[in-house]
């Protein structure tokens, strides 16, 4: 909700539409925040994203519950079909035989895939493929599953990889975006005790979100 207010905020002092009943909510805790970090107001207010994770620095709050896995996948990748096909890009979904039910945040799970899947499509930016692939798997001993998205973009580059996580580098001079949506699926991995990694990959890129089946029991 905080981070809604504030782009709220920014995008009225933007468009110039703040009046003054706006101005003592949304829109001058936007200027002020603006303010505070150094950003142009003059700017398009997609450039602006990063000022939520200014103002709020946290880990999300999660509301696990039993759910099955693929379906949720299946959902997350769904709602970027469209965008897929406007630009020709095949995005193909890979479920297992069997169901994976598992106790964890269904929405904040399917951001986090809609994220991984949205970078992978604006990285491939045309014709070409984003293979999203659900699966059983064992980690350090804890049983989970993984999530692949893998596309045939220009791939990260090594300088990138230090940053991909970060909600200030966008690594667009790498030849794809980076930033805000995958430090949100990163932050929503570790909050289920999880990881987000990028696996190696001949041409394009592919990144691998692992979650437990339950969340860790608390410490005795």
């Amino acid at each position: 909700e905080a981070e809604v207010e504030i782009l709220e905020g920014v995008h009225r002092v933007h468009v110039g539409v703040v009046d003054r009943q706006h101005a003592a909510v949304g829109g001058h805790r936007g200027v002020v925040v603006a303010e505070r970090v150094g950003l142009d107001l003059r700017r398009p207010v997609e450039q602006l994203l990063p000022l939520a994770h200014v103002e709020q620095d946290r880990p999300p709050r999660l509301e696990p519950l039993p759910f099955e896995l693929s379906a949720a996948v299946g959902e997350a990748v769904e709602s970027l079909r469209d965008k897929a096909n406007r630009q020709q890009t095949r995005l193909a979904l890979q479920m297992p035989a069997a169901a994976i039910q598992l106790v964890a945040d269904r929405t904040q799970l399917i951001v986090a895939v809609q994220a991984l899947v949205r970078n992978a499509v604006d990285a491939v930016a045309g014709a070409g493929e984003v293979v999203v692939v659900v699966e059983a798997a064992n980690e350090l001993g804890r049983a989970g599953a993984t999530i692949s998205v893998t596309d045939t973009g220009p791939g990260i580059a090594p300088e990138a990889r230090p940053h991909l996580f970060n909600p200030y580098y966008s690594g667009r001079e790498a030849g794809r975006g980076l930033g805000l949506g995958l430090c949100k699926a990163w932050r929503i991995a570790q909050a289920h005790h999880g990881r987000l990694d990028v696996a190696d990959q001949p041409g394009g890129a592919r990144l691998v979100l692992f979650v437990p089946l339950a969340p860790a029991a608390p410490p005795s």
